[in-house]
């Protein structure tokens, strides 16, 4: 079981390099079915945040906070609603929903038409709340912060920047969360010390192979993987 979860991180974070997106979205519906949403969702947290300090490095040039904050701040203050939702729900419940959420993102990435650009006071704060309650939950608050992203005609690496900014602050947010709750047990942290390597070697994979990788045509192959995760974890 070790072993497979080490590999789910492996894989997570070779996407996260290639494709710019989604270690949440791989990583999460397959931990969840291997060791449960009370161990994979403080695993997975920290590992992301510890990968995240690199991440950030790479982009830092295009960081803009004055288009984030709001979105920034709505997401903050919805976290703690998700962590108590995801601790009195049972696992039925949380794959069907974690399902049900990545096969709509899935279509939405494959066939879904450009958004209009959205209005930053109400959209930032609308879809702010829906992330920070995701991802406070279950980790995967990237599908409301990436549709309001794609709508605001950022630069690529603005796009990067930013939301890897956002994810850094939130993660906290939920990691103050899990500690708070007591989710950190000794099993969790020797399979996060466990983790750093292996996602190290997951990024440096997916960032020397890169230069190598259609954008569009990887992007489109983890939207279809992501499509069958969900299938699997509803049915």
């Amino acid at each position: 079981m070790e072993i497979f979860l080490q590999l789910t991180l492996l894989l997570a974070f070779f996407v996260q390099a290639a494709a710019g997106f989604g270690p949440a979205l791989v990583a999460m519906p397959i931990l969840i079915q291997l060791v449960g949403p009370e161990v994979a969702s403080p695993l997975f947290i920290l590992t992301m945040q510890t990968s995240g300090v690199g991440l950030m490095w790479r982009y830092r040039r295009s960081f803009n906070f004055g288009h984030i904050w709001r979105l920034l701040l709505a997401a903050l203050l919805a976290i703690p609603l998700g962590s108590l939702l995801a601790s009195g729900v049972e696992r039925t419940l949380v794959l069907t929903t974690l399902g049900i959420l990545l096969m709509g993102y899935a279509l939405y990435g494959l066939f879904g038409p450009a958004l209009p650009q959205l209005p930053q006071h109400r959209w930032a704060y609308t879809l702010g709340v829906a992330a920070g309650i995701l991802h406070g939950a279950y980790n995967v608050g990237g599908p409301p912060l990436v549709m309001y992203s794609n709508s605001q005609d950022w630069h690529p690496f603005e796009f990067k920047s930013n939301l890897r900014f956002i994810f850094f602050v939130l993660n906290w947010g939920v990691i103050f969360s899990h500690f708070a709750q007591g989710h950190y047990t000794a099993f969790v942290l020797r399979m996060y010390l466990l983790s750093i390597p292996v996602s190290v070697v997951g990024l440096a994979i997916g960032f020397s192979l890169d230069r190598f990788i259609e954008p569009q045509r990887f992007r489109k192959a983890v939207f279809v993987i992501l499509l069958f995760l969900g299938l699997s974890l509803i049915f």
